[in-house]
């Protein structure tokens, strides 16, 4: 009996830790021109069949990412299916964010330290990226910095100047280029088909 006890307590202790981990969902793209971001639509998501989304024949479903939000900061899982490797630099990897309403926003990355220890992700590996989000980014530092007018909006900033103020909801989409090479396209799994 006291052997039944335990063994229960065992599996109800993995059950709830198993449970506890949150998948990462929130957003899902693949490769692609973002010029051709109209033609990707993501139209459900389930555990067991994975992401149904259409796409076009320009683009490369084998590097696809997911993204999730967290209390401070998105977290970004790259993964490499192709037959290429993907090069990855702390200096020329940059990472957007725009709002339904049309506002883009830099994403911060972590210290070079803790950036990631790769310079190129090999085919068949994966890498995870933890970035911060601005608040208010072109308000506050766009118009109050001349250097950074007229810039790409992959520009940098202090992060310091901001704080996270927005919400999954309302994210139209994640644009990530490598190297100035490779780029994804992540929009939002539809929150009525996750399962």
């Amino acid at each position: 009996m006291k052997g039944k006890i335990i063994l229960m307590l065992v599996l109800t202790t993995l059950l709830l830790n198993g449970c506890a981990s949150t998948p990462m969902n929130d957003f899902f793209g693949i490769q692609m021109n973002p010029d051709e971001e109209k033609d990707f639509k993501i139209y459900s998501y389930s555990d067991f069949e994975g992401v149904k989304y259409s796409s076009n024949i320009n683009m490369n479903p084998n590097v696809y990412a997911w993204a999730e939000f967290d209390l401070t900061a998105i977290r970004i899982k790259v993964l490499n299916n192709s037959g290429k490797n993907i090069p990855i630099s702390y200096i020329n990897d940059n990472f957007l964010l725009q709002t339904k309403d049309g506002e883009a926003y830099a994403l911060t990355k972590e210290e070079i330290f803790n950036y990631t220890k790769i310079t190129s992700l090999e085919p068949g590996a994966s890498v995870e990226f933890k970035l911060e989000v601005p608040s208010r980014f072109w308000d506050s530092i766009g118009k109050r910095n001349v250097q950074m007018q007229g810039k790409e909006v992959f520009s940098q900033f202090d992060k310091n100047e901001n704080s996270l103020s927005i919400i999954k909801e309302n994210v139209k989409s994640i644009y990530i280029q490598f190297g100035g090479e490779v780029n994804i396209v992540l929009k939002a799994v539809p929150a009525d088909s996750i399962e």
